[in-house]
């Protein structure tokens, strides 16, 4: 399931090229994008096990509504954090907005303008780059 948000865009949907009987879909959420929080989440619940892809921007958007709903329904504040297999937690979401680094579990660095993460057991590897 792709999804995208520009308006003028149809969704779409085909039959898998590897010919295994599956469809690949492109949905445009522009429209359901309007609804309500109950309406927008009856609409998106069959995505419920579906692969999803799209732009990051598409993605963090439908993210931030979502978490932006669960808090309204639980009546809390929600965020997120970035974890690594490797090393469990390397930085948590400020509810001001960023992150902030668990430095007891990663050492961050600068290198040619992109976040290198490092576990201290292992500081000769970085396992993780992100561009800044």
């Amino acid at each position: 399931m792709h999804l995208t948000l520009h308006v003028p865009g149809p969704s779409q949907a085909m039959a898998a090229l590897w010919g295994d009987g599956r469809t690949l879909t492109k949905w445009n959420l522009a429209r359901v994008w309007q609804c309500s929080g109950p309406e927008f989440r009856r609409a998106v619940r069959w995505l419920d096990g579906k692969v999803l892809t799209g732009k990051p921007t598409v993605l963090d958007l439908l993210d931030a509504r979502a978490r932006a709903t669960v808090g309204v329904g639980l009546h809390c504040p929600v965020s997120s954090l970035c974890t690594l297999a490797e090393v469990g937690i390397a930085g948590s979401e400020c509810p001001d907005g960023g992150y902030h680094l668990e430095t007891e579990s990663v050492h961050a660095e600068i290198v040619d303008d992109e976040v290198v993460l490092t576990p201290p057991a292992n500081r000769a590897m970085p396992l993780l780059r992100c561009s800044d």
